[in-house]
């Protein structure tokens, strides 16, 4: 999405929405376009005095999504949304927040099956958010396995009946056929 499509969607569709997840990417051009937007009606306002009232405005109307749009890019990292109230501390609490912010996304937080990627076309009919990849499935918090979920174990069992444990069982080897301008 390009930086002004950002607003309209975030208004539309996640005004709101503290749940989920939102990407670097998401938080950072809502910033954009509220600074951008923010900007065009205090220049504006400088002309026309009256212009002052809709720049108050904008600034009421764009605070809730604010708010959403951080505690969502915190949820990415893997933090709680809460952790916003920082930002009261002066000085220190603003430049924290700025580097919360600024990091990687967490891959496996509990908060990833929540949203729903802004480029990604919804496949359900009921309307609610499709699950993300499966690349980002993982061991949820309690359980330890490492297998993606839907994904059986391809080793078979023993001859016995019972299952080997993991140190026990042979790993499956692959064979390559030598290639035919090899000297």
């Amino acid at each position: 999405m390009e930086w002004h499509q950002w607003f309209p969607y975030i208004i539309k569709h996640k005004y709101a929405e503290f749940s989920g997840i939102a990407t670097r990417s998401e938080f950072w051009f809502w910033q954009l376009s509220c600074l951008i937007y923010g900007l065009a009606l205090y220049f504006l306002s400088l002309v026309l005095p009256f212009v002052v009232i809709f720049s108050f405005l904008f600034y009421i109307f764009c605070f809730i999504p604010t708010l959403a749009v951080g505690a969502r890019r915190l949820h990415d990292i893997g933090q709680s949304g809460h952790l916003q109230w920082i930002i009261l501390i002066p000085f220190l609490g603003g430049i924290a927040l700025l580097v919360l912010w600024c990091l990687p996304p967490k891959i496996n937080t509990q908060y990833l099956t929540q949203s729903q990627n802004p480029g990604q076309q919804s496949t359900s009919s009921s309307g609610s958010a499709p699950t993300p990849p499966a690349i980002l499935d993982g061991p949820t918090p309690g359980n330890t396995s490492v297998t993606p979920p839907g994904v059986t174990d391809p080793t078979p069992e023993s001859t016995q009946g019972e299952a080997k444990p993991a140190e026990q069982r042979e790993r499956p080897t692959i064979k390559m056929n030598k290639p035919d301008n090899e000297n």
